[in-house]
């Protein structure tokens, strides 16, 4: 992300910009916010990161698809050791274009 996407995303917000600084024109009393403030923010925001969190088997059996095919007795469970795999190879794909 560089300074012209902080700067379009502070305007897309509502904040109004005077040169290096910006304010919203809703706050009184007004509070100026320099871009370099706005740059830090940015990075901090950036630099979170999610923890992947994969299906658990409740979850696959409470689906309609996913019991039907990786259930055993019928789809009331539990997951089959097949789907397991199945599900897990799905989710490290996932996180692995997610990374």
């Amino acid at each position: 992300m560089n300074r012209e996407d902080i700067i379009r995303m502070a305007l897309e917000v509502g904040l109004e910009q005077d040169g290096d600084n910006f304010f919203s024109p809703k706050s009184d009393p007004q509070v100026d916010v320099h871009i370099t403030d706005l740059e830090t923010f940015a990075a901090i925001v950036a630099s979170v990161r999610q923890t992947w969190v994969g299906l658990t088997d409740k979850e696959i059996l409470a689906d309609d698809v996913l019991r039907y095919h990786f259930g055993l007795n019928g789809g009331a469970g539990p997951v089959s050791k097949s789907g397991r795999k199945i599900v897990d190879a799905l989710e490290a794909k996932l996180r692995s274009k997610n990374d």
